[in-house]
């Protein structure tokens, strides 16, 4: 049994057939793939909310985005921070949009990368949409291809959240910095799912090296999808007593050697 249709369901169409004239009216050279990227932009938006935005503002939020994905290196994640005020698809306030390849752990990663910077989401869109583009990465149609994260995020007005005990207030002149994080937040999460499988097959190794008992099972039930694979690292013990990192078999975030998993480990030598 499904439900009765809602008073919304009706409205739904007009809002979105108004959004795509205003579309039409302010960027009528951008192809029909930009009315499509409008009404999956907002496919999650429930009807009562969506009703309450401009056209205006759900064209230009589109336009926005189309544009900006238009273009994207083969293999690479392409974003941008958009300062608050007048200018296409900004609305006043600060806005991040992403393009890239379709991958676990994105929304999750560029939330953690604004929460660390004291940021707070008014609106998070999020399609996943099958693009394909030519070999240089200049967008040809949606609907086939390989499938890309495109994301919108509006951020509120300077901002603070709770870290602990205390508070973490948004930096006014913040947007390199910012743009550096999510960058970061997004180049990590490459690293850690292109190396998904040779970490998962280092953990394999490590529970046949155990040999059995506790320790086996506990690898086991890490490698169980109950644990979540970021980088690998192993530290080699010399008959001498000595530590130091085994070359070549750095993975995931952990390909950057500078990035120290305990602070113990950033000095081999003195370790007992």
């Amino acid at each position: 049994m499904t439900d009765a249709p809602g008073p919304e369901d009706g409205l739904r169409p007009g809002v979105l057939a108004a959004a795509e004239a205003a579309l039409r009216r302010a960027a009528p050279d951008l192809p029909a793939e930009a009315a499509a990227l409008l009404r999956r932009l907002h496919e999650g938006v429930p009807t009562a909310e969506l009703a309450e935005m401009p056209p205006e503002a759900l064209a230009e939020a589109a336009a926005s985005l189309f544009a900006f994905a238009a273009e994207r290196a083969p293999g690479q994640a392409k974003l941008r921070v958009l300062s608050p005020g007048p200018g296409p698809g900004r609305g006043g306030a600060q806005v991040v949009e992403i393009v890239t390849d379709d991958m676990p752990f994105l929304v999750d990663s560029a939330l953690a990368a604004l929460a660390v910077r004291g940021r707070v989401v008014r609106r998070l869109l999020h399609p996943i949409l099958p693009i394909r583009r030519d070999a240089d990465g200049r967008l040809l149609a949606l609907g086939d291809g390989a499938r890309e994260s495109v994301m919108r995020i509006t951020l509120a007005p300077g901002g603070a959240i709770t870290l602990g005990a205390g508070w973490l207030a948004a930096e006014p002149g913040d947007h390199d910095a910012l743009h550096d994080a999510l960058a970061r937040a997004m180049a990590d999460v490459r690293l850690a799912v292109g190396d998904f499988a040779p970490m998962l097959a280092r953990l394999r190794e490590a529970e046949e090296e155990v040999g059995g008992g506790e320790g086996a099972e506990f690898l086991r039930w890490l490698a169980d999808d109950n644990f979540v694979l970021l980088g690998h690292r192993r530290i080699a013990l010399d008959d001498a007593g000595g530590a130091a990192v085994a070359q070549g078999e750095d993975l995931g975030v952990l390909r950057d050697p500078a990035l120290s998993v305990f602070d113990a480990l950033n000095s081999l030598p003195d370790l007992p």
